[in-house]
């Protein structure tokens, strides 16, 4: 249930994860958070694979730097990271900690001798707030990770329900 790449878990381990937060009593609330991030293809096509596997390396440093050590961090695609934050009580709480993590991408990503610049665009959804299963609560900060890469890049954005 781990990613070959970097030391993190992957997806096969967050579903159970996020159903144990649901089981947990009333009154538990966290957050969920997809990362994706922005210009590694682009280190990838001008640098090589190996390369991009340092960077990506690199990024998950900048992530569990910013991550509280009861977080759950996992690599779910190439690009793509999942936090499972417990304890996370409202909406401007998650909004400052998923601010974090795009601060801690706005310097460049050195890798040899050079500075690769790399963005994350954050989407995220709190439970049980927004759903009451793990999936939904996938589906929801999917499609708020979605409406922040359609407005910027390195951007972050919640999940509202219309």
């Amino acid at each position: 249930m781990h990613t070959p790449l970097v030391p993190l878990p992957n997806l096969r381990a967050v579903i159970p994860a996020l159903g144990e937060a649901f089981a947990r009593p009333a009154g538990v609330t966290g957050a969920f958070y997809l990362l994706e991030l922005n210009g590694l293809d682009e280190v990838n096509d001008r640098h090589g694979q190996v390369t991009a596997d340092a960077v990506s390396r690199a990024a998950v440093q900048r992530i569990r730097a910013v991550a509280p050590e009861n977080d759950l961090i996992a690599m779910i695609g190439g690009v793509e990271f999942a936090i499972l934050a417990r304890g996370v009580q409202d909406r401007s709480e998650a909004f400052e900690i998923c601010r974090h993590y795009v601060e801690a991408f706005e310097g460049a990503v050195c890798v040899g001798n050079r500075a690769h610049n790399i963005g994350v665009t954050v989407g995220f959804a709190l439970y049980p707030d927004d759903g009451t299963t793990a999936e939904e609560i996938i589906h929801r900060a999917d499609l708020a990770l979605f409406g922040a890469k359609a407005e910027w890049k390195s951007n972050l954005l919640f999940f509202e329900a219309m």
